[in-house]
């Protein structure tokens, strides 16, 4: 999570990053077959497990920006 919010504060408004109690949010657990911590979720639909080292997440937000 430290890396995610890191990388939003530099990104200067272009990402965010939200910390999810997933205790409170079984639905997501649920759509998105969470079984480990952390979970990355980038939009409405990319959803992967981590944690991941900071060049492969990078590569992941690149990969969903150049989809939309």
């Amino acid at each position: 999570m430290r890396l995610a919010h890191e990388m939003a504060l530099e990104s200067r408004g272009r990402l965010t990053a939200t910390a999810i109690d997933l205790v409170h949010h079984a639905d997501m657990v649920q759509a998105y077959n969470v079984t480990t911590v952390p979970f990355f979720f980038i939009g409405e639909r990319a959803a992967f497990p981590g944690p991941l080292p900071e060049l492969l997440l990078l590569q992941r937000i690149a990969d969903y920006a150049g989809d939309r």
